[in-house]
C-alpha cells in the first residue's frame, strides 16, 4: 500500500508524525515559508536517544534548523529547509518557519554605490552569512544565472542612510528592479527576469495525476482581458512607463532595463502582451506529492479528451499540504510556453 510519509528535523529532534504541515513557495516572493502543527505533547527523538514523550513547545527555539522531507512509503525528498522563526504555544502548537531570509533578517547592511552591478550588490548582502548544520559550516552562494544589470547611485540603507536588515535590502532590490528573487534548498540565491530559469519539466494529465481541476480553467485568447504596464529603468534609477492592452483588463507590470527610446519600450510591451494573450489554462491544479514540482519548473498539461488544449506552462507557485487526511501539492500555473 502506497501512503504519504514525512520526516521532520527541528534542531536536535526528529519525528515522522504531525497534525498538519503547510509549505508555500512562489517566484513572486523571496521567502519560502512553512507551518508545522504538533500536539502539545508528542513523542520525539533527540539525536541518537530513544524516542520520548515531551512538551512540544518547550523543545524548540527560534533559529533551530528545520528540514521537512515528504514522499510515499518512506521514500522522502526534501521540500523545505530553513529555520524556526516563531513558536505559537497554541493547541496544537504552531511552529512557523522561514527559509534563508530568516538569516538575512538577523544581519544589517549600510552601503552606497556610485557604479556597480546587481551581482555585486547581491554578493554584499549575502557576504559572510553562515550557519552550522550538524557541525558542518554552510554559507549562502549566488546562482550562476544572476541577471546582468548595471546600477548607478544605489543605496542599501534606510532613507536616512542608516543600516537596515539584509532581508529588507534584498526586498528593496526586488521591488526596485521588478525581478524574481528566491533561494533554492541549498541557500543559492537567484535574481533575474521572471520565467528565465527553467528548472525542469513535470507532466500532469487529466484523469491521471491531476486530482482536482476545480480552480483550473481553459480561457480563449480573445476573451483574455490583459493590460501591460512596461517600466523602463535606467542605471541611474530613473523610470519611464508605457501601457498597452485592454483598459479594463487585469494588469501585469513588466520591467526592462536601459531601453533607448519610448518607441522601443512600447514594442517590447506589445510583445509581452502577445505572450499573455493565449488559448490555455489558468489557475491552480491539485495533484499528488509526486511528481515533485517547484516554481521555475515547467508544467506540461496533457488532455487526452481535448488534445488541442494541451500545452506547457511556467509554474508560478506551489503550496504543499500534509496532514491526517493525506498529502497534496497545489500548483499555480502562469504564462504558456508552447502549444
Amino acid at each position: 500500500m502506497i501512503i504519504p510519509t514525512i520526516d521532520i528535523r527541528i534542531g536536535n529532534y526528529s519525528f515522522n508524525a504531525v497534525n498538519d504541515v503547510e509549505i508555500k513557495r512562489s517566484n513572486r516572493e523571496i521567502a519560502t515559508s512553512a507551518i508545522i502543527k504538533l500536539p502539545s505533547t508528542a513523542v520525539l527523538r533527540r539525536g541518537d536517544q530513544p524516542p520520548a514523550k515531551v512538551e512540544t513547545a518547550q523543545q524548540f527555539v527560534e533559529g533551530d534548523i528545520v528540514e521537512i522531507k515528504m514522499g510515499y512509503s518512506g521514500t522522502n525528498h526534501t521540500e523545505f529547509y530553513g529555520f524556526v522563526s516563531n513558536i505559537n504555544q497554541t493547541t496544537p502548537v504552531e511552529i512557523e518557519c522561514e527559509d534563508f531570509m530568516y538569516l538575512l533578517r538577523q544581519k544589517q547592511i549600510q552601503k552606497s554605490y556610485e557604479n556597480t552591478t546587481l551581482k555585486e550588490a547581491l554578493n554584499d548582502i549575502i557576504n559572510q552569512v553562515v550557519w552550522a548544520d550538524n557541525g558542518l559550516p554552510r554559507e549562502m552562494t549566488l546562482s550562476n544565472d544572476i541577471q546582468v544589470i548595471d546600477i548607478d547611485n544605489f543605496l542599501l540603507a534606510s532613507d536616512e542612510g542608516e543600516a537596515v536588515s539584509r532581508a529588507r535590502a534584498l526586498q528593496h532590490i526586488k521591488d526596485t528592479y521588478g525581478i524574481a528573487v528566491y533561494f533554492n534548498l541549498d541557500g543559492e540565491l537567484y535574481a533575474g527576469l521572471q520565467y528565465t530559469q527553467q528548472l525542469g519539466t513535470v507532466i500532469y494529465g487529466f484523469g491521471r495525476n491531476i486530482i482536482k481541476e476545480d480552480d483550473l480553467r481553459f480561457v480563449n485568447a480573445d476573451t483574455r482581458q490583459i493590460q501591460i504596464k512596461a517600466v523602463n529603468i535606467k542605471p541611474d534609477g530613473t523610470r519611464t512607463e508605457v501601457i498597452v492592452g485592454d483598459e479594463t483588463g487585469s494588469s501585469r507590470t513588466i520591467f526592462f532595463w536601459d531601453v533607448a527610446t519610448e518607441v522601443q519600450l512600447k514594442k517590447l510591451a506589445q510583445n509581452e502582451l502577445e505572450k499573455y494573450k493565449f488559448d490555455g489554462y489558468e489557475g491552480v491544479l491539485e495533484a499528488f506529492l509526486l511528481p515533485r514540482a517547484i516554481p521555475g519548473m515547467l508544467a506540461e498539461i496533457r488532455n487526452e479528451v481535448y488534445p488541442e488544449k494541451e500545452g506547457t506552462y511556467y509554474i508560478d507557485s506551489v503550496q504543499i499540504k500534509y496532514g491526517m487526511n493525506g498529502a497534496r501539492r497545489f500548483v499555480e500555473i502562469g504564462q504558456r510556453l508552447t502549444s
